[in-house]
């Protein structure tokens, strides 16, 4: 700690809070008055003195007069105490040694020899804002050295840059690296899941508090044009009547903008071949489909791009009814209408429990007895649906059940059109779970009603697509009409908005149907229960209200894991490379993962997870591909097929090597910095931490007018001047 002393006036009494300069002002005015009315007093009063005996007795009033208006100005001695600034965090430096930023171009040029000088113009200029530098040397592995000029014995055949990353950062100091500066092109040759390591480098550089900083190496040297299928990405299983998404994962680099032809073959039956559109330059490229799949089997899908091919496989399953808990405290008409759109759909299973407030009542046809919700009794659902009144009818530990059920990957609608029922949520276990935040000081949210019946406004096409499909005429006949709603507050930021009211004036309307993510589960609210109406309203032919509840419905469930599945598996491997493979969608007990090429088979050994990596029932699996090949990699329970995928094993190309002669990765480097509050050498200035100024801790004010001296010097001159007074006969 540190401190300073200064002087202050007016800190009290009724100058307290004006400047310096104003209360000096006032009591100024205030002493040449006063000074004024002892002068006239003495001069023109009753008794006559003479001018000595005149002078003294006005000059004791004087000294009263001044020492009473020093008592008004509070002077005061100011003791302030501040911290000692911590010493800045000191600096990792981190050089790539691999072959990419060694190796000399035609002109005998090398990438490191630019990233040294971009990296030493900027250290001349800012050094004094870190503490004491700690140098490391990175390639194959990585190593301490004792200046950035050393070279210390690596494999610079290979970079590892992600893990050399992840290591330096797991050993820093115990405040922590003030930043990590890696001089790089940005090129792993080493690391099969490249958007995962990416991820998981930047989450363990948040943590620890440290930005990432890349001083990037150029120089001339050209490699031969590659195109790399890092990932192909299909669902393990999706229902009859739905869509299946593929997605894949190009890593290329060309001298020029190329476009390679890309063919799909479903079950063996060639498609249109389409063109994949590669950038100059080292770059990702993504490719999408949507393939409708209608009946339950398997569909086989082959994609090649070059001489690049991938091949996945998925499963249409006509899967167990949806088991839905309807809970309910009064009967209205949107539950019959709801329950009839569910079971013709086929693929939910409805129960429905009402919690009437008067006993005796006899249940509705169909509904079982109300039983307390607990952990046991709310897991054979996949869904419970609260409708108004029953929302104030759980006791704490039902919400509590409620939360955890949700959190584990349980969907919960909030249906609620009372404003009473929504306002009762308010403080409760259940608010946190509402995709919308309550009006302030549990107000009730107002009821709007709405002339006539209303189509609902959809906040955007990509939702209505996401819902309904492409299907103009199928989205209007299936766009629900309502007659009122309620008025909330705005959505929680990890909230989406479905739908709306109409707006009005160019305003967007009130928050109709929105949804959230919570923990494995979602969460959704919809504040209308006048869609028995529409459903009424609709001609005697239309299907539009079940086709709403079954979309919605599908929507809802449809990240709820049906089984196993593999997560961004990668395409490829190289032939005696360790790669992990990330299963999710376990629900206990024995899972075997099983590699096969013809009458080979290799049971993948199980690995313990990484910390933050339990979520949907991850597990992780390592395997090493022994021979080239199409390794067909199967994950499977023994309860129904196993779900498999397949992965392209080849030697390791030099296209793609340490000497490829590939661009630097800068689009990879700067998402890397972006994400840790780092920057990119050269792209600006970067955004380095001042050192922090002192902070204050404490402010002390000592009056110095509050002594016992000074009160007794007053007293003494007005008891002098009264006994002159008295002695003068003026009393």
């Amino acid at each position: 700690m540190s401190g300073n002393a200064d002087f202050g006036w007016f800190g009290e009494g009724w100058l307290a809070g004006r400047s310096a300069a104003a209360g000096a002002e006032i009591l100024a005015i205030v002493w040449l008055v006063g000074l004024v009315a002892i002068w006239l007093s003495y001069r023109f009063g009753v008794s006559r003195l003479s001018r000595p005996r005149r002078t003294i007795l006005a000059g004791l009033r004087a000294i009263l007069l001044t020492g009473v208006l020093l008592l008004l100005a509070a002077p005061a001695r100011i003791e302030r105490s501040f911290s000692h600034p911590p010493q800045p965090r000191p600096l990792a430096v981190l050089v790539d040694r691999s072959a990419s930023m060694t190796t000399a171009d035609n002109r005998g040029q090398r990438r490191i020899d630019d990233a040294f000088a971009q990296w030493n113009d900027w250290m001349r200029a800012n050094a004094r804002k870190f503490g004491p530098a700690s140098d490391f040397a990175f390639a194959g592995a990585v190593a301490p050295v004792a200046t950035v000029a050393d070279v210390p014995l690596l494999p610079t055949l290979h970079t590892r840059l992600f893990d050399s990353l992840q290591w330096v950062l797991a050993h820093g100091p115990p405040q922590g690296w003030g930043g990590v500066v890696a001089l790089t092109d940005g090129l792993d040759t080493e690391t099969p899941d490249m958007a995962e390591a990416a991820r998981e480098t930047t989450q363990k550089a948040v943590n620890a508090g440290t930005p990432l900083f890349f001083a990037v190496g150029h120089n001339r040297a050209l490699g031969r044009p590659f195109l790399h299928l890092r990932e192909f990405n299909a669902p393990a299983a999706v229902s009859p009547h739905s869509v299946v998404h593929l997605s894949a994962v190009f890593e290329s680099y060309q001298r020029d903008d190329t476009a390679v032809p890309l063919h799909v073959a479903i079950n063996g039956v060639p498609q249109p071949p389409t063109v994949l559109h590669l950038e100059a330059g080292r770059h990702l490229a993504t490719w999408a489909l949507d393939y409708p799949a209608v009946h339950p089997g398997r569909l086989r899908f082959d994609l090649r791009a070059g001489s690049e091919a991938g091949r996945a496989q998925v499963a249409v399953n006509a899967a167990e009814p949806h088991r839905v808990l309807y809970l309910a405290g009064e009967f209205n008409w949107g539950y019959t209408r709801l329950a009839e759109s569910l079971r013709r759909g086929g693929e939910y299973s409805m129960t429905p429990v009402f919690r009437f407030p008067l006993r005796g009542v006899a249940l509705p046809p169909g509904a079982v007895a109300p039983f307390c919700l607990t952990e046991n009794s709310l897991s054979p659902f996949g869904v419970v649906i609260l409708e108004n009144a029953a929302a104030d009818r759980l006791n704490s530990a039902e919400q509590a059940a409620l939360d955890e059920w949700t959190e584990r990957g349980g969907v919960l609608l909030f249906w609620i059109s009372q404003p009473s029922a929504l306002a009762k949520l308010a403080g409760t276990d259940l608010e946190k779970l509402l995709p919308v935040t309550l009006l302030k000081g549990g107000e009730a949210p107002a009821a709007d009603f709405i002339p006539g019946l209303l189509p609902m406004q959809w906040a955007s096409p990509a939702v209505a697509a996401d819902l309904f499909g492409k299907d103009s005429d199928a989205l209007a006949d299936a766009t629900p009409r309502i007659a009122h709603n309620l008025t909330t507050g705005p959505a929680k930021p990890a909230a989406v908005v479905l739908a709306r009211t109409p707006g009005r004036g160019g305003k967007s309307g009130a928050i109709l149907l929105a949804a959230q993510p919570y923990g494995e589960g979602r969460t959704a609210l919809l504040t209308s229960d006048g869609l028995w109406r529409w459903a009424l309203a609709q001609p005697s032919g239309s299907h539009g209200a079940e086709v709403f509840w079954q979309k919605l419905f599908s929507w809802l469930t449809r990240e709820q894991a049906a089984k196993e599945y593999f997560d961004h598996p990668p395409a490829e491997a190289a032939v005696g490379q360790r790669i992990l493979l990330r299963v999710r969608g376990a629900k206990g007990g024995a899972l075997h993962v099983v590699a096969r090429l013809g009458s080979r088979h290799i049971e993948l050994p199980e690995q313990p997870l990484q910390a933050g990596d339990t979520a949907n029932g991850a597990r992780l699996y390592a395997w090493e591909p022994p021979d080239p090949g199409l390794w067909r990699i199967e994950a499977g329970s023994g309860q129904g097929s196993p779900i498999p995928i397949w992965i392209d094993a080849e030697a390791v190309t030099p296209d793609r090597g340490e000497l490829s002669g590939a661009a630097p990765d800068e689009d990879l480097l700067q998402q890397l910095a972006a994400g840790t509050g780092g920057d990119v050498i050269g792209q600006g200035e970067p955004a380095w931490a001042e050192p922090p100024a002192p902070h204050l801790l404490s402010v002390e004010r000592m009056p110095l007018w509050h002594r016992w001296w000074v009160l007794a010097l007053l007293v003494a001159v007005y008891g002098f001047d009264l006994a002159l007074r008295r002695r003068w006969k003026l009393l």
